[in-house]
């Protein structure tokens, strides 16, 4: 069960900030990823500057927390007896069985090869396609792993959670309208991703709140995104785009709308 807190008013400007405003601009922005065509070095700065803006969010939960002198264990930062018992190992290992098996299906068979292909140059450029590339990518995934458990899991639910109260009914929409927040911010993948990943943030916060722990769920994370980031590796880089690449620069995604 997880911790709920005494909301105060900073929370619901927090929430603004992160559960609405910033993922309407990133859809926003997502939308302009889709038009270009991407380099090695145009992927490299775009996983730095997401990188940075991902720890930034965090650390600024993280401020709240110890400004208003809350324990960190309310944002799920803590090991419970639930955490480790054989229930939740086992649903995590399943999990990632399952999540591999539909990658090596998709990169193994032609028909999901053909897939994973169109996907990658019409909605999936951004993943690595060389193992340079990569090991930019591979921060990126521990930080999307751990950043996005605390805001999205750690914040968001226990937020709504405190909001709504313990009741069942209450847990099912704190767990449900993150999940909704999480694929937004996922879009750049395509619609079909959405449903996915979705999917995935209600299974993630439903262990949140049967565990009160998000350290499983920063495992799970963080393998899950080196595992869908590897995918790119299996299919050639495509054709450089015309002009000066050298230029180009990390699409900022709170710029305005041209």
């Amino acid at each position: 069960m997880i911790e709920t807190f005494t909301l105060h008013l900073a929370d619901h400007i927090l929430f603004l900030l992160l559960g609405i405003l910033l993922p309407w601009r990133t859809v926003g922005a997502q939308k302009k990823l889709k038009d270009l065509s991407f380099t090695s070095r145009m992927r490299q700065s775009l996983y730095i500057g997401n990188s940075i803006g991902l720890w930034v969010m965090a650390l600024i939960v993280l401020g709240l927390w110890w400004w208003l002198d809350r324990p960190f264990s309310s944002l799920g930062l803590q090991w419970t007896p639930s955490t480790g018992n054989l229930w939740s190992v086992g649903f995590v290992i399943a999990f990632l069985i399952i999540y591999v098996i539909d990658a090596v299906r998709d990169i193994s068979t032609p028909k999901g090869r053909a897939q994973v292909e169109e996907k990658l140059s019409k909605e999936l450029g951004i993943l690595p396609r060389k193992f340079k590339s990569y090991l930019f990518f591979i921060p990126l995934a521990f930080s999307a792993g751990i950043c996005e458990e605390i805001v999205f899991r750690g914040f968001f639910i226990g937020y709504f959670v405190s909001l709504f109260g313990t009741g069942i009914g209450s847990q099912i929409l704190a767990v449900a309208i993150p999940a909704v927040i999480f694929g937004l911010v996922h879009t750049y993948q395509g619609i079909q991703a959405i449903y996915k990943i979705v999917g995935m943030a209600v299974i993630f916060g439903t262990i949140y709140v049967l565990t009160g722990s998000i350290y499983l769920l920063i495992i799970l994370h963080v393998v899950v995104d080196l595992i869908g980031g590897a995918v790119g590796l299996f299919f050639p880089e495509p054709e450089q785009p015309d002009g000066p690449v050298e230029d180009w620069e990390y699409p900022n995604p709170t710029w305005e709308e041209e």
